[in-house]
């Protein structure tokens, strides 16, 4: 990850920046180490800047296509429960510890990025795996976490 000072310096950046609604729609993460996908900022540890995509633009459900307690017919990703989420980090964190916290970085992890963010499965959106559930851009940090598909391995 990078450090706090750069992270706020970033956080001025974006807020200033046509693609900013709370988050960056282009898909930036300000805690990773990929640059800017409109260049206001380069990269981290050689890691260059994140693909500059077009800014996506969901379509609003019509009115009672929601299933119940939020269930979507159509497949798109369905929010976890709280409980999910802290089970699915638990496992993730459990493991990453027993083999030492290892990271990945560099091209590596832009790699990563590269191939979830255009998944021939389809199954990127919103910074999320809507197969795993995962958060794309903390998932493909960690070297012990692979892509439920087989797209990226573990690293050693």
């Amino acid at each position: 990850m990078i450090e706090r000072a750069v992270f706020y310096a970033r956080l001025e950046t974006c807020k200033a920046c046509e693609f900013w609604r709370g988050a960056c729609l282009k898909g930036h993460v300000l805690q990773g180490t990929l640059g800017c996908p409109v260049k206001k900022f380069e990269g981290i540890q050689g890691v260059g800047y994140m693909d500059d995509l077009p800014v996506p633009t969901p379509e609003l459900p019509a009115v009672g296509s929601q299933g119940c307690c939020g269930a979507n017919p159509d497949g798109e990703l369905v929010p976890l429960t709280w409980g999910e989420v802290w089970r699915h980090l638990m496992a993730s964190m459990s493991q990453w510890q027993k083999e030492g916290f290892p990271v990945v970085n560099g091209a590596p992890y832009v790699e990563r990025i590269h191939i979830c963010r255009s998944c021939p499965k389809g199954q990127y959106q919103w910074f999320q795996c809507k197969h795993c559930r995962c958060i794309v851009y903390s998932k493909a940090k960690l070297a012990t976490e692979d892509c439920p598909y087989g797209l990226w391995p573990k690293l050693p």
